[in-house]
C-alpha cells in the first residue's frame, strides 16, 4: 500500500511537472487546400501548452525535404501563427508538410480561372441612348472558389464593375446595364 501510495504521488508530481514546462502543439487549420497560385502557402498555429515560456524550433519539410528551420520564443499559454510555403514545383494532388514532429496532410489545388463566355448585346445592334444589357457567362475552371471581378471594360476605362463569387466547377450569368 506504501508502494502505491508513493508512486501515485511521484505520477502526480511529474504530471504537474510536464504541465509547468513547454511543450508545443502544431494546430492545422480545417481546410487543408493550398492554391497553387503565385505564392502557395497554408498558415499553422503552434501553440506552448506548457505554464512557462520557452522557444519553439523545429525543421519543416514538405514530402519530406527539408525546406527550412523555425524557432521562436512562445509565453506560456501562448500562439502564433506562422505561414508554410509550398516549393517551386508542387503539383496538385496530396501534399505531406511536417513541422517538428506534427504532419498536416494537405491537398495542392488550383486557384480560382475563370473563363468568360462572348458578351451578348440586346438589343443588337445597339443604337446611341439605347438602355443596354449586356450578358455573359463566367466559368470557374479552377480547383477552390473565387470572386470574378467583373469589370466591364471599354478602351481600356472601366464603366461598370460587377463582382461575383464562383465556385469551383460553377458557372454564374453576369448582366451589365448600360
Amino acid at each position: 500500500l506504501v508502494a502505491c501510495s508513493a508512486m501515485a504521488v511521484g505520477c502526480f508530481v511529474l504530471a504537474g511537472l510536464f504541465w509547468w514546462i513547454p511543450h508545443y502543439e502544431v494546430v492545422a487549420p480545417t481546410d487543408k487546400r493550398i492554391a497553387l497560385d503565385d505564392r502557395p502557402a497554408i498558415k499553422v498555429r503552434v501553440v506552448n501548452r506548457g505554464l512557462f515560456g520557452g522557444t519553439y524550433s523545429g525543421v519543416y519539410a514538405v514530402d519530406g525535404k527539408e525546406q527550412d528551420a523555425v524557432a521562436f520564443p512562445l509565453g506560456g499559454g501562448d500562439g502564433r501563427e506562422i505561414t508554410l510555403s509550398l516549393p517551386a514545383g508542387v503539383e496538385r494532388g496530396p501534399v505531406l508538410l511536417s513541422l517538428g514532429g506534427a504532419s498536416i496532410e494537405a491537398r495542392a489545388v488550383a486557384p480560382p480561372a475563370f473563363v468568360v463566355a462572348p458578351l451578348q448585346v440586346d438589343p443588337s445592334p445597339a443604337k446611341l441612348g439605347d438602355d443596354v444589357v449586356l450578358t455573359t457567362s463566367v466559368k470557374n475552371t479552377g480547383d477552390i472558389a473565387g470572386t470574378f471581378g467583373g469589370s466591364l471594360t471599354v478602351d481600356g476605362e472601366e464603366l461598370l464593375k460587377q463582382p461575383v463569387e464562383i465556385s469551383a466547377g460553377q458557372t454564374k450569368d453576369v448582366t451589365y446595364h448600360t
